[in-house]
């Protein structure tokens, strides 16, 4: 599902951190005025949070808090971090590979692993009748932005990726 903005709720304290709140949508954007799925690091020393959201492709009057501020659908991940002052507690993205994006196939359910510098993310396109496919896989080193292709041509829906210590 999506929302327009992101909660973290430290459930021992009750306390709420906002994470990329939107500025009013104009229209015809009102539908692009969402985050979506959201993955919390699994270390709580890193109080920190991946999510895609719709983007801001084409609308450079619409103040996007975040950069890179004009992106397509799901183009990047964003990184929030709860302690800081950033817009948003935005503090970094990680864009889709350029070899994806040519092929018009951007992020998709980014879920962070067991180790707080690692995530998996699958890739999301269309198949030739317009239906929405996830062909690839990915494992994303959070703290270099770096991703390496692990497996392609299936649907990776909800990956999850379990690293040894």
């Amino acid at each position: 599902g999506g929302s327009p903005r992101g909660v973290l709720l430290n459930r021992g304290t009750g306390a709420k951190t906002f994470f990329h709140v939107y500025p009013g949508s104009p229209s015809p954007l009102v539908d692009s005025v969402q985050i979506c799925n959201v993955s919390i690091a699994p270390d709580t020393a890193f109080p920190m949070a991946l999510f895609i959201d719709f983007g801001v492709f084409d609308a450079p009057g619409y103040p996007n808090l975040v950069t890179p501020k004009l992106y397509g659908q799901h183009q990047i991940i964003l990184i929030a971090d709860a302690s800081s002052a950033a817009a948003g507690h935005v503090v970094d993205f990680i864009d889709t590979p350029g070899a994806e994006l040519s092929q018009s196939k951007t992020w998709d359910d980014p879920e962070w692993s067991n180790h707080p510098d690692y995530a998996v993310a699958s890739t999301r396109g269309f198949d030739g009748g317009g239906n929405p496919i996830q062909p690839d896989l990915y494992l994303i080193k959070v703290s270099t932005r770096e991703s390496l292709k692990l497996a392609s041509g299936a649907g990776f829906y909800m990956p999850v990726a379990w690293i040894g210590r």
